[in-house]
């Protein structure tokens, strides 16, 4: 009988324990240092898969796909919410042109920059380059806590809540453009174009409706029984995790039954909700206990990653290196600055929105639904760009992003002591 057994579940577990400690307890101790979790929890499933001889579940596999399809929609679905509740900010045009302009224009310029860059240096086919360029557009709610919006009540200051916004509502927004390379690569040109008309209103025009109205709904539904009923007991921390839950399984479940999109619904719901009673103390407890839930989740699925990243280096190539920094130095910052041309902003604000269109775990969630519609060309390929454009996302915005709104912050507090001093 062996004294000491090492076990493969048994030490992920321990690695994983060690990550989600690090998690809570790190960004008390070094968050001045510019460390970025996402990386750290990049490096330990990639030692941990490493060293137990072992790998994550292999997404070219059904079942490995249909794990990874629905641990990211999951962790997706729970920061939209808490994107949601954050949002202060009325729903006018002074604030929304932002987020209108970054979904309207970066979005579909990116798309079709990611699309030839695909097609031209990876040598996708057509439908698989569109793919990608798909997958890749919408930035992430989950890994741009550095970028967002503070907790209920903080003030929110346009540039904070145009990448916010423009988080919670773009990963909703992907799914068109996600269905487009899916049914072009069905039919192709071999069909026509008659499929087209059916795209247009079935995957936009229906879905995004459906998803929106019935996110509106949901979320005013909700508060009206939550907050008026009953007034004599008012709501507390112990209700948070079903209230939460509730208005996440109701707004999905209900908008992806009646075929809309499920993203869109949750976040709509959660900020409609917001809106209802915007100042009421159970949205701050809300908010933390959403905000804990998807730590603990996203950190298991970045710890998976991480494993996932090891398993597909060999196809790391340089010309998937070189589309990822493409991707992240040049397509959205430039389509994002063009997006944002004649708006009524500094400069400094047009350039910390372009740049920070951080990618993440919603490209897996879109990567692996498309694959379970249909088999891509070089689907090792696109597994391998999009855990690239993520990691060194991971890298390059997580280093840079707290000294950079820091600085942002103290400029934005100067000009409002500025403003309320002359008042």
């Amino acid at each position: 009988m062996k004294l000491f057994a090492l076990e493969g579940y048994e030490i992920l577990m321990l690695f994983a324990g060690i990550a989600l400690f690090l998690s809570a307890w790190l960004p008390q101790l070094v968050v001045k240092r510019n460390v970025t979790l996402a990386i750290l929890h990049f490096i330990i499933g990639a030692l941990a898969f490493y060293f137990l001889d072992s790998a994550a579940p292999n997404p070219l596999q059904e079942k490995g796909r249909i794990i990874w399809e629905k641990l990211s929609e999951f962790v997706v679905i729970i920061s939209l919410l808490g994107a949601g509740i954050k949002l202060d900010a009325p729903l006018d045009k002074k604030h929304w042109h932002i987020p209108i302009r970054l979904l309207v224009i970066t979005m579909p310029l990116s798309i079709a920059l990611g699309t030839v860059l695909g097609w031209w240096i990876l040598g996708l086919s057509p439908a698989a380059a569109l793919l990608l360029g798909s997958v890749l557009s919408p930035t992430d709610p989950v890994l741009a806590n550095d970028v967002q919006v503070g907790p209920p009540g903080e003030k929110n200051d346009r540039t904070r809540f145009g990448l916010t916004s423009e988080a919670g509502l773009n990963d909703g927004l992907a799914f068109p453009f996600t269905y487009l390379a899916i049914m072009f690569g069905t039919y192709g040109y071999a069909e026509g174009w008659a499929w087209l008309g059916e795209w247009a209103w079935k995957a936009v025009l229906y879905k995004i409706a459906v998803g929106t109205l019935l996110g509106i709904a949901t979320g005013w539904g909700l508060a009206k029984l939550i907050f008026n009923y009953p007034r004599e007991k008012p709501l507390a921390w112990e209700g948070a995790a079903s209230i939460a839950l509730s208005i996440l399984f109701i707004a999905y479940g209900l908008t992806e039954n009646l075929g809309g999109y499920g993203f869109i619904g949750v976040f709509v719901a959660a900020y409609v909700f917001r809106r209802q009673e915007e100042r009421h103390h159970f949205n701050d407890i809300l908010h933390d206990f959403t905000d804990n839930l998807e730590r603990v989740i996203a950190s298991l699925v970045l710890i998976l990653m991480g494993g996932l990243t090891a398993q597909f280096l060999p196809y790391v190539n340089w010309p998937v290196v070189l589309f990822a920094v493409i991707f992240i130095a040049l397509v959205r910052p430039i389509t994002a600055y063009i997006s944002l041309f004649g708006l009524k902003l500094e400069s400094r604000q047009k350039r910390i929105i372009s740049i920070y269109g951080i990618r993440g775990i919603g490209s897996i969630y879109y990567l692996a639904y498309a694959g379970g519609k249909l088999t891509f060309n070089q689907p090792n390929v696109l597994w391998a760009t999009v855990l690239t454009v993520i990691f060194i996302s991971a890298i390059l915005h997580g280093l840079t992003a707290y000294p950079i709104m820091k600085r942002h912050d103290n400029t934005v507090d100067e000009v409002v002591a500025e403003v309320e001093g002359k008042a």
